[in-house]
């Protein structure tokens, strides 16, 4: 009797064990910590002074963007959103302004969806877009005069392309591009009195990679 419970429970131990093997295999890995780190462009942009106090432009530097992301792949046999990741992503970017010791920056929280184009080459091109808040804030020493900051719903278009090394498991190096915007318009305070309304959208090239997990 002993022997017939010890091997009946062998039997299950291993069968178990391959069932948890198999649910590993499939579901392993699909959650991902992604870091990327590149250089921001913003054009020129128009603002305007409330109150018939005239327009003006602020001309940008070049600047630095970074931001942090936590992903899900969805594998290719999910249905509709197979090869796809979604991702909650933090982010900031910071530029001068031409000529003075102003700044714009904006911090960002955004919700991303990533398409992924398989091929043969082992490259892994991608097309994304997101949609969320950021808060931007402009320290003008021009004769706009702005100063302070103004949380706007943002959106943004991501395009790059992944590479995934046999060397390095479960890690996928990536390039890319992105352009954010935001829908309105951000208004703040402006030295003297008034508000000052101005454009805001960026550029931005990026490197990073994806560990996943």
């Amino acid at each position: 009797m002993k022997k017939t419970f010890l091997a009946a429970t062998t039997a299950i131990i291993v069968a178990g064990a391959f069932s948890v093997d198999a649910n590993a295999e499939e579901r392993w890995p699909r959650w991902y910590l992604g870091l990327t780190a590149g250089a921001s462009f913003q054009p020129d942009q128009d603002y305007t002074i409330s109150g018939g106090g005239g327009t003006g432009e602020f001309p940008y530097d070049a600047g630095y963007s970074f931001s942090a992301a936590l992903g899900y792949k969805i594998p290719s046999e999910d249905g509709f959103l197979g090869n796809s990741n979604l991702e909650l992503e933090l982010g900031f970017r910071n530029n001068g302004v031409d000529s003075s010791d102003s700044t714009a920056q904006a911090s960002t929280l955004m919700a991303n969806y990533i398409l992924n184009i398989p091929t043969d080459a082992g490259l892994n091109p991608y097309l994304g877009a997101g949609v969320g808040a950021a808060q931007i804030d402009i320290d003008a020493t021009n004769a706009a005069g702005a100063n302070g900051d103004d949380v706007n719903l943002m959106y943004q278009f991501l395009v790059g392309v992944g590479f995934e090394p046999e060397t390095i498991p479960n890690t996928e190096f990536i390039v890319g591009y992105r352009y954010l915007s935001a829908f309105d318009d951000p208004k703040v305070s402006r030295t003297g009195g008034g508000n000052v309304e101005f454009e805001y959208d960026v550029h931005s090239v990026e490197a990073g990679f994806r560990l996943l997990f």
